[in-house]
C-alpha cells in the first residue's frame, strides 16, 4: 500500500506552545509538514482557547535542544478527541 501524502509528516514529539491573543497553553508537538502540524494537549487547557475564532493561532517549540525557536501561524482545521484528558488538534 503506498502512502498518498503530498507531504511527508517529520514526527517531534516535543513540548511547544499554542497561543491565540493573550492565551498561551503548553502543547506537545507530534508532528509537522509542509501542510500543517499536529498537536496534542490537555482538554482542559485547551478549553481556555476560543476555537471559533477565524484569527490565527502561533504554535512556537523547538526541534531539539540546539535548535532555534520555531514559530508557526496557522490556522485550525480539525480536531481530535483520542483519550478523555488529551485532544489532538491538526493545524
Amino acid at each position: 500500500m503506498s502512502d498518498k501524502r503530498l507531504f511527508t509528516r517529520i514526527p517531534l514529539a516535543v513540548k511547544g506552545t499554542l497561543a491565540h491573543h493573550n492565551k498561551r497553553i503548553d502543547v506537545i508537538i507530534i508532528d509537522v509538514s509542509l501542510q500543517g502540524v499536529k498537536l496534542s494537549a490537555n482538554e482542559d487547557a485547551l478549553n481556555e482557547l476560543p476555537f471559533d475564532s477565524h484569527d490565527p493561532y502561533t504554535a512556537t517549540f523547538r526541534a531539539n535542544e540546539d535548535s532555534p525557536v520555531i514559530t508557526l501561524h496557522i490556522e485550525l482545521s480539525l480536531i481530535h478527541i483520542s483519550e478523555p484528558t488529551e485532544t489532538s488538534l491538526h493545524l
